[in-house]
């Protein structure tokens, strides 16, 4: 799961109707989980401290990898806003069969681990809205 949380892309979240798009789960099918209420505000946050480094990639010509051939098949998609990282790498790296300048999600080994419950990870089907996840009481910094 730490992994999952590192590659999580822009477009991977809904806050509005607090849903979280997990790719190539189990059996390599998308899935969809509940957003705690509680972290919806620190995500906003999150998105907003990015924003000015999506800005300055797009300025150095800087791309986010894509899955499968989607680069080939959507050639501009690495520069769009929703196909960011919503957990940038800090560094850049030159992908030299392409010649292009990547910017990765951070690796697993620099996220604190949280352990979460199975049970409250499950596939909604109708939406979280109704539902509250234990972290809703959690107290965030």
């Amino acid at each position: 799961m730490k992994s999952r949380r590192c590659s999580l892309r822009i477009k991977d979240l809904d806050l509005e109707r607090r849903e979280l798009r997990v790719r190539r789960a189990k059996g390599r099918k998308d899935r969809i989980t509940m957003i705690p209420a509680s972290l919806v505000a620190p995500l906003r946050s999150q998105i907003e401290l990015i924003r000015p480094q999506f800005a300055s990639d797009l300025q150095r010509d800087v791309e986010v990898p894509l899955p499968d051939a989607l680069s080939a098949k959507y050639p501009n998609a690495g520069k769009e806003w929703p196909w960011r990282w919503l957990f940038p790498g800090a560094r850049v790296h030159v992908d030299e069969v392409r010649g292009l300048q990547l910017r990765g999600h951070i690796h697993p080994s620099n996220v604190q681990h949280v352990k979460t419950t199975q049970r409250y990870t499950h596939v909604l089907n109708s939406g979280a809205l109704g539902l509250r996840s234990p972290l809703d009481d959690f107290p965030y910094p």
